[in-house]
Parts: structure tokens; C-alpha cells; sequence
């Protein structure tokens, strides 16, 4: 559930909701009197709830007046997603030093060349420049994907993604996203600093830990992992 703050709304947010819960003259009101209406009905709906939280009061009369089973479309200003997008276009998103989110969209004219041709893979071609080298790596997807999480093999530089398809063993691009500046990691490169810092250390494990528990891939706990198995072997050989 989503909580969402009552004076965080617009005015026309306001009126759209008081209408739809028969607020008389909700189109004359102004944005102070929208608020006092609808934290009134919320607040008679929800005696339960503590009379000083109006916002959660609010938030449930919002969600749970609706029913569950009711489509979200019915929220104010909520519009359904298209199922195909009119261009074909690859955009590349930032996540963290070690990893890059891509999404993109095949045109309805390039899907249907595509299915034409027979073709069911495409790729995604990944190109790091740095001071520090030059990378090229491919990615291969279907047809019917349309993101990727792009681990990145090296920190700093910048980083661009081509979407690709092969023809008549030709590889031919159907779009490139922006070029994505990456940012320098100081603990990728000092990893023996954050295995001496616990706090750090679970600090930075909070950051790439989903909210299930799993631990996203990461060139630095790999690295930290090494320097504990070799001080485990000195240990041992000690």
C-alpha cells in the first residue's frame, strides 16, 4: 500500500475524489475546503484509526472504498500503459557502480520486419569506455524481452547500449540508447578498507540487498570475500 499524504494532492486531484464520493459543489470548492470535506468522510469511515492520523485515514479510504477486485484505472489521474510503443528505442538507466538497468521498445512496423525474417534473438551490444580500456560485450535476448540489467566491468568512463539484430550474418542496429557517464567507485578500488569497518561494511551491504533477503551480484563482496579466504590460508599455513 502506497501512502499517500492528503495536502501532497492538487486541487484537481482533490475535486476528482470529492466527486466520486458525492461531495455536493466539489467543483466550487476551493483547496482548504476539499481537504476538511474529504478528511471528514474518511474519518467518519475509519473510527478505528487514531483521530490524529488523518493522512492513513485518508489512504484508506481512498484504497479500501474501491474493493480489491475493482481495476486501479479507477484512480484519479491513474491512464493504462500501451501495450506497444510507436519507435523503436533502448534507454540506459544508472543503478549503482556495478550494474546499469536498460529498457526498450521494438516499433509495431520492426517487430512485424522482424517476424517477416523469422527472427526470434536479438542482442544487446555493451560498449564501457574509460581511461582504463575499452570494453565490447553481448548480451543476447528474445524478441519478446524488453529490459536487462547490465553488469558493468569496470567503474568510471562511460557506457552506452545498442540494441542489435543479425541478418544475412550481418549485425545491424535498431536503435542506441544515451551515453551513460559512470561514476568512480573509491571502494571498489580499497576493498581492504570497508573488511575493517563493519558499520561500512554493513552499510554497504544494505544497498545492494533486496528486500527479500538476496544479495545482488557485486564485484566488491567478491572481492572482500577474497581478501578474508587469504587471510583464512595464512592463517592456516601459520
Amino acid at each position: 500500500m502506497i501512502l499517500i499524504k492528503i495536502d501532497s494532492l492538487s486541487t484537481q486531484e482533490l475535486r476528482n475524489i470529492a466527486e466520486q464520493e458525492g461531495v455536493e459543489g466539489f467543483d466550487s470548492l476551493d483547496r482548504d475546503d476539499l481537504i476538511v470535506e474529504l478528511e471528514n468522510i474518511f474519518g467518519d469511515e475509519d473510527d478505528s484509526t487514531p483521530r490524529g492520523d488523518v493522512n492513513r485515514r485518508f489512504l484508506y479510504g481512498i484504497t479500501d472504498y474501491r474493493g480489491i477486485d475493482k481495476d486501479v484505472q479507477e484512480l484519479p489521474g491513474v491512464e493504462e500503459l500501451p501495450e506497444t510503443y510507436p519507435n523503436t528505442e533502448i534507454h540506459l538507466l544508472y543503478k549503482n557502480p556495478s550494474w546499469a538497468y536498460c529498457f526498450w521498445s521494438v516499433s509495431p512496423q520492426d517487430l512485424s520486419k522482424l517476424q517477416e525474417k523469422n527472427v526470434s534473438e536479438l542482442f544487446l551490444l555493451v560498449v564501457v569506455d574509460s581511461d582504463k580500456g575499452k570494453e565490447e560485450f553481448e548480451v543476447p535476448v528474445s524478441v519478446e524481452d524488453t529490459d536487462w540489467n547490465i553488469g558493468l566491468p569496470m567503474h568510471g568512463g562511460r557506457c552506452k547500449v545498442s540494441l542489435m539484430v543479425r541478418l544475412d550474418e550481418k549485425a545491424l542496429e535498431l536503435a542506441h540508447s544515451n551515453t551513460l557517464s559512470l561514476v568512480d567507485s573509491y571502494w571498489l578500488d580499497h576493498p581492504d578498507e570497508i573488511t575493517e569497518n563493519d558499520e561500512l561494511f554493513k552499510v554497504y551491504l544494505s544497498m545492494i540487498t533486496t528486500k527479500e533477503g538476496q544479495l545482488a551480484e557485486s564485484p566488491l563482496i567478491y572481492e572482500i570475500m577474497n581478501i578474508y579466504e587469504k587471510e583464512d590460508l595464512d592463517r592456516w599455513h601459520k
